[in-house]
C-alpha cells in the first residue's frame, strides 16, 4: 500500500455562486499524473475537489503527494496508471484516505470566510440516543455508558438467536 510521506499544495481557487445553503456537499480526488521518482517512491499530481450542490459554491486544491512503497508495487501503480490512468484500489486506498484527512483541514481554512461548510461531519459527541424527550442531554457516566453498550450488544445477539 502507498504510504503518505508528504503533500505540497501548488493552488487552490473558491468560486461562491449564490449565497444559499448547499443541498449536498461532494468531494472527489483526481489523480491526474504519476511520477516514479526512484524504485521505493512516487509522486502523485492530484486535484481535491468539494463541489456545493446546486451549483452554490466549487473548491478546487491541487498539489503533489509523495508516496513510499516496495519496488513492485511501485512498478505496478506506474504500469496500471499509463494502461488505464488508474491506480489498484489495494494500493491507493491509504493514500488516497490521508489526502482527504488532511486536504478536508485544508479545506475548512479556506472555506470559513466565505462561510461556507466544512465538506465533513465531525464525530458526534453526544449521540441521539442520549437526549431525552424534553431535547435535554441526559447526563451519563463513562461507566453507565459502557453498561447501556453493552446492554445493546446483548439485545442484537439475542434477535439473531
Amino acid at each position: 500500500m502507498l504510504e503518505l510521506n508528504g503533500l505540497v499544495l501548488a493552488g487552490a481557487e473558491l468560486k461562491r455562486m449564490k449565497n444559499e445553503v448547499p443541498a449536498q456537499v461532494d468531494i472527489d480526488l483526481k489523480i491526474n499524473n504519476v511520477t516514479k521518482v526512484d524504485s521505493t517512491n512516487l509522486a502523485l499530481d492530484f486535484t481535491y475537489s468539494v463541489d456545493y450542490s446546486p451549483q452554490v459554491a466549487r473548491l478546487s486544491i491541487s498539489g503533489i503527494a509523495y508516496c513510499k512503497d516496495s519496488s513492485p508495487n511501485i512498478d505496478k501503480v506506474v504500469v496500471e496508471y499509463k494502461k488505464k490512468k488508474e491506480i489498484p484500489l489495494q494500493l491507493i486506498s491509504t493514500a488516497a484516505n490521508m489526502i482527504n484527512a488532511n486536504l478536508g483541514i485544508q479545506a475548512i481554512l479556506i472555506t470559513r470566510p466565505f462561510q461556507l461548510m466544512p465538506p465533513f461531519m465531525p464525530p458526534l459527541l453526544v449521540p441521539p440516543e442520549a437526549i431525552g424527550s424534553a431535547g435535554k442531554f441526559k447526563k451519563q457516566s463513562t461507566k453507565n455508558a459502557a453498561v447501556a453498550q453493552g446492554n445493546q450488544k446483548k439485545q442484537v445477539k439475542s434477535k439473531k438467536k
